[in-house]
C-alpha cells in the first residue's frame, strides 16, 4: 500500500500533512524491514550458534573418546612395556637357567669321565670327555673352571686310553680270537657255538655255524684263506674265509681246547681235554697223535720252522715233540696248570703261562730263562710281538700285561669286566685283540706314541738322571736297586747288593760312572759295567742329592745330615759345605761347573762356590725346597717346594715368577734344553709343562702315585717322570706339545663309533663337525 502511496504522489501537490504522513510511513516501513532482516539475521546467528554448539558437544565428546583411548592406549603400553620387561627378564632367567643346566651337564659328563677312567673303562672315558668338549665348544664361555677340568679329563683320556675298538655281537663269552696274516681281519670263536669274522675296524661279515657246542679257539692259515676252529663238540672244522665249512675232523674224546697251523699251512694240530694232540693234514687225515701228558692238554703251538710242537698241560709241564712225534723235552717248574704256549719269532724261546700266575720263558733246550710275576689270576694267553722283544699275556684277572723279554712289566692294558679267554699279536705290530668272557672282544694299541711306560722297579722310585746325550737314563728306588735304561725303555743293566734303599742317582758325563746315595748314609760309585770302584763314607744321615760335575771330577752330595760334600771319584773328600738347617734335599753343578746350587727343608735355595763359599740364599718358597735346576746358559734357577709352586731365580737371587697350578707338593724341576720350557712333577701325581713366561702348556697325566723325579732330555724329545707307583714313564713330549685332543680322540673312536652295534645313535656322529651333529 505503501509503494501505491508513493506512485499516485508522484507528479501531485500534496499538503505537509500528508508529506509528513508519507515520510512516517516510510520510516516505518523502514524499520520493519530492518527489523525484519534483523530478526533474519538473529535467526541466522542462532542458528549458527546451535551449530557450533553442537559442534563443540561433539568436540567435546570427540576429545573425551580421544582421552579416553588414549588412555586406554597409554595403558596398554604400560602393561605391554611391563609385560615386554617381564618377559625379558623371564627370558634372561630361562636363558640363563637354560645355560646354567647345560653347564651343569657339561659338568656331569666330565665327572662321568673321571669316574670312568678311574675304575678302567678308558675308552667309554673317552667318549664321555668329548662329548664334554663338543658341548663346550657350542655352548661357549662356560668358565675357566669347567673349561679346565674337561680339558684335564680329555687330556687323562686321551693319553691312556689304549683300548680303541671291541668287537660286539656274540650272545656268551668270547674264548678265541686270531688275526689274519694281513692284519685286515679278525676271527672270534664263543660259548654261544658260533665263529664271527670282522673286519679290522670292528665291521662283523660273517658268522660261521657248524660247532654243536661251545667253540674255544680259532686260527687263520698262514696264506689267510682258511680258518681252523676247535670246541666242546670234540671236533675241528675247517672252513674257507667266506664262511663256508670245508671239512670236519673228528678223533678226539673229549673237548678241544686250541688249534694250530703249521707255518707251511699243511698241518693242523689240536690239543684236547682228552691229554692228547693230533696232527692232521689239511683234507682231515690224521697224521699222528702225540701222547705222554697225564692231564688235559689246554694249548699247542708250532715253532717258526715248523719242526718242533710245544704242548702245555694241567699235568704242570711243557712238552718239546718233533714234527714225527717224538718227544723231545719237558719243561718243568710250573706248579699249575699250563694254560698258554707260544714260541718267539725266531723259536729260541718258548713263553708260558699257568694257573700259578705266572709267566715263564724258556731257552728252547729247556733251561728257565726267567719268571715273570704280576698277574693275580691264571694266565689264560701268551704271545710274542712280531718283533720278537715283547711278551703279551692275558689272565682270568680282566688284564693284559706287555712285558720285555728281558723280565720287565712294560704296561697293563685293563678295560675287561671279566676274565680274558683268548689274545692275539696283529702280524703289523699295530694292535692286539683279547677274548672276555663279557661277550666282547677289545682292540689295543700295542704302542702309546705319546709316551713309554715302564715297571721299573719293585718299589717306589725316588731317583732319575740322564746321560748327557740322554741315551741312558738312571733310576733308584727303595727296592734297593739300581738301574740303566735305554731311551726306548730297554733295561740295559741293573745295580744290586745294595740292601738298602736308593733316594739319589748321578751319571758322569760320558755316562761311564754311575753314583747311588743310598739310606745306610753311604754313595755307592760303579762303572757302567757294574764294577763298584769306590764307596763314599763320611755323611750321617740318608744321602737324598747327588751330581758330578761338567768335567767328572768332582761328586757332590747331599744329605739328611744338613750337609754337602765334595769328592774326587776315587773317594777322597775335598769340602763339607755347611749352611742350610734342614735335611739337603738335592744338589746340581751349574753348567760350566764352577757354582753349585742346593735345595733346602728350611726353605731356601744356595748358592755356592766349588771351594765352599756361599754365594747367597734365595729366600720366597713357604715350605721345603726338594728340587732344584739350572737354566742350561747358566743365567737362571728353578725351585720346587712343599708350597705347591715352582719358582724361577735368576742367578743374582732376583725373583722372576712364580709358577703355580700343582694341588700338592712339587718334586721335580727340569729344563728344555733350549731354556724355553719347564718340567715340573708333583705329590698330585702329574707332570707339568710350562712355558718360561709362567704360562701352563699342558698336564701329563700317566702316574697313580705321587712324582719324586723328573728330567728333560739333551734333545728336547721326551720328559722323563719317576713316581712312588714304581714306574719310569719317558713323554713324547714334541708330539705332546702339538697335539689337538679333541682331533686326536676322535681319530682313535672313529671305527667304535661308525662301527660298533653298541654304540647309540646320537653317538655315533659325536666327532662330526659341529653343525652336522
Amino acid at each position: 500500500a505503501l509503494k501505491d502511496a508513493q506512485s499516485w504522489a508522484q507528479g501531485k501537490s500534496l499538503s505537509d500533512l500528508d508529506y509528513q504522513f508519507l515520510a512516517a510511513s516510510e520510516e516505518i516501513d523502514r524499520r520493519e524491514v530492518q527489523q525484519a532482516l534483523e530478526a533474519e539475521r538473529t535467526k541466522e546467528i542462532e542458528a549458527r550458534l546451535a551449530e557450533q554448539q553442537k559442534r563443540l558437544i561433539q568436540e567435546t565428546q570427540a576429545a573425551k573418546q580421544q582421552r579416553i583411548l588414549l588412555f586406554a592406549v597409554s595403558m596398554a603400553l604400560l602393561l605391554a612395556c611391563g609385560l615386554g620387561i617381564t618377559s625379558y627378564f623371564q627370558y634372561r632367567k630361562a636363558t640363563a637357567s637354560e645355560r646354567q643346566a647345560r653347564v651343569s651337564e657339561i659338568q656331569a659328563l666330565t665327572s662321568s669321565s673321571d669316574a670312568l677312567f678311574a675304575s678302567n673303562r678308558k675308552l667309554d672315558a673317552l667318549i664321555e670327555a668329548i662329548k664334554a668338549k663338543r658341548k663346550v665348544q657350542k655352548l661357549g664361555g662356560v668358565g675357566v673352571d669347567t673349561a679346565g677340568r674337561v680339558d684335564n679329563v680329555l687330556r687323562q683320556a686321551v693319553y691312556e686310553a689304549d683300548e680303541y675298538n671291541r668287537l660286539s655281537g656274540h650272545k656268551a663269552a668270547v674264548l678265541g680270537v686270531d688275526i689274519s696274516p694281513d692284519s685286515e681281519f679278525i676271527a672270534s670263536a664263543s660259548v654261544d657255538k658260533t665263529i664271527k669274522l670282522w673286519r679290522r675296524d670292528g665291521t662283523e661279515i660273517a658268522t660261521l655255524k657248524g660247532h654243536q657246542a661251545i667253540v674255544r679257539s680259532v686260527k687263520f692259515s698262514p696264506d689267510g684263506q682258511f680258518i681252523a676252529s676247535g670246541g666242546d663238540d670234540g671236533t675241528v672244522k675247517l672252513w674257507q674265509r667266506n664262511g663256508t665249512l670245508l671239512k670236519t675232523f673228528q678223533g678226539h674224546s673229549a673237548s678241544i681246547w686250541t688249534v694250530a697251523f703249521s707255518p707251511d699251512g699243511q698241518t693242523i694240530a689240536s690239543a684236547s681235554m682228552d691229554k692228547t694232540v693230533k696232527l692232521w693234514n689239511s683234507d682231515g687225515k690224521l697224521l699222528r697223535t702225540l701222547r705222554g701228558h697225564t692231564a688235559a692238554v689246554p694249548s699247542v703251538a708250532f715253532s717258526p720252522d715248523g719242526k718242533t710242537v710245544a704242548t702245555a698241560s694241567g699235568d704242570k709241564t711243557v712238552k718239546l715233540w718233533n714234527s714225527d712225534g717224538k718227544l723231545l723235552r719237558t719243561l718243568r717248574g710250573h706248579t699249575s696248570v699250563v694254560s698258554a704256549v707260544a714260541f718267539s719269532l725266531d723259536g729260541q724261546i718258548v713263553a708260558t703261562g699257568s694257573g700259578d700266575k705266572t709267566v715263564k720263558l724258556w731257552n728252547k733246550d729247556g733251561t728257565l730263562l726267567r719268571t715273570l710275576e704280576g698277574h693275580s689270576a691264571v694266565v689264560s694267553g701268551v704271545v710274542f710281538s712280531p718283533d720278537g722283544q715283547t711278551v703279551a699275556s692275558a689272565s682270568r684277572d680282566g688284564t693284559v700285561k706287555l712285558w720285555n723279554i728281558d723280565g720287565t712289566e712294560l704296561t697293563t692294558f685293563r678295560g675287561h669286566t671279566a676274565g680274558i679267554w683268548g689274545m692275539a699279536w696283529s702280524p703289523d705290530g699295530s694292535f692286539i685283540a683279547s677274548a672276555g668272557a663279557e661277550n666282547t672282544v677289545r682292540l689295543w694299541q700295542s704302542h702309546n706314541p705319546l709316551r713309554t711306560i715302564i715297571s721299573a722297579h719293585k718299589a717306589g722310585i725316588w731317583a732319575i738322571a740322564l746321560s748327557a746325550d740322554s741315551s741312558t737314563i738312571a733310576t733308584g728306588s727303595e727296592d734297593g736297586t739300581t738301574k740303566l735304561w735305554s731311551r726306548q725303555g730297554k733295561l740295559l743293566r741293573t745295580f744290586t747288593g745294595q740292601n738298602t734303599a736308593i733316594y739319589a742317582v748321578a751319571l758322569s758325563r760320558d755316562g761311564k760312572l754311575i753314583a747311588s746315595g743310598t739310606n745306610d748314609n753311604q754313595v755307592n760309585i760303579w762303572t757302567r759295567n757294574g764294577n763298584a770302584i769306590a764307596t763314599l763314607v763320611g755323611h750321617n744321615a740318608t744321602v737324598f742329592g747327588l751330581a758330578f760335575s761338567p768335567d767328572g771330577q768332582i761328586i757332590a752330595s747331599s744329605s739328611q745330615d744338613n750337609t754337602i760334600k765334595l769328592w774326587r771319584p776315587n773317594g777322597t773328600l775335598l769340602h763339607t759345605m755347611t749352611g742350610h738347617h734342614a735335611p739337603v734335599w738335592q744338589l746340581v753343578f751349574s753348567p760350566d761347573g764352577q757354582l753349585i746350587a742346593s735345595a733346602g727343608g728350611d726353605g731356601t735355595v744356595k748358592l755356592w762356590k766349588l771351594d765352599g763359599t756361599l754365594v747367597r740364599t734365595f729366600r720366597g718358597h713357604t715350605a721345603a725346597v726338594w728340587r732344584v735346576a739350572f737354566s742350561p746358559d747358566g743365567k737362571f734357577l728353578a725351585s720346587d717346594s712343599g708350597d705347591n709352586t715352582v719358582k724361577i731365580w735368576t742367578v743374582d737371587g732376583k725373583l722372576v715368577r712364580t709358577l703355580e697350578g700343582h694341588a700338592a707338593a712339587v718334586w721335580g724341576v727340569a729344563f728344555s734344553p733350549d731354556g724355553k720350557i719347564i718340567a715340573s712333577g708333583s705329590v698330585d701325581n702329574t707332570v707339568k709343562l710350562w712355558n718360561s713366561d709362567g704360562t701352563e702348556l699342558t698336564t701329563l697325566r700317566g702316574n697313580s702315585g705321587a712324582i719324586r723325579g723328573v728330567a728333560y732330555s739333551s734333545d728336547g724329545a721326551f720328559v722323563a717322570s719317576v713316581s712312588e707307583d714304581n714306574t719310569l714313564i719317558l713323554w713324547n713330549v714334541q708330539q705332546v706339545l702339538n697335539l689337538d685332543l679333541l682331533s686326536y680322540g676322535c681319530d682313535r673312536l672313529r671305527d667304535y663309533l661308525r662301527v660298533n652295534a653298541e654304540v647309540e645313535k646320537g653317538d655315533r656322529l659325536l666327532c662330526s663337525p659341529i653343525g652336522t651333529e
